[in-house]
């Protein structure tokens, strides 16, 4: 990694955390034109934020161009919607107690 792409990686990360990371590359490399001088400067596209989130395995965490919003990264909240759904409504709490947790 060039010191350049980690210099984009870090304001990719502060972005996406500060905001949100459910946008495509496209969305992204607008957002960091317009905000950051740097990224401006550099002539920030969504090959440079597609290439750079795959390098650091972000890749996930962002929307794909032709997923809708809400259907591709928040892994944990589609995972909490599949266990309410095998739970079938009975309410059941799958978390352990805290004296179960000690050994």
């Amino acid at each position: 990694m060039t010191p350049r792409t980690m210099a984009l990686a870090a304001i990719l990360h502060h972005d996406c955390t500060e905001f949100t990371w459910e946008r495509t590359s496209a969305q992204i490399a607008d957002d960091l034109v317009s905000r950051y001088p740097a990224c401006r400067e550099w002539g920030v596209t969504a090959r440079h934020v597609a290439r750079t989130a795959r390098e650091k395995g972000w890749s996930n965490r962002l929307r794909g161009a032709g997923t809708p919003v809400m259907q591709g990264t928040p892994k944990a909240y589609s995972m909490d919607q599949e266990l309410a759904q095998l739970d079938g409504g009975r309410g059941f709490d799958l978390t352990p107690e805290p004296a179960a947790l000690n050994f």
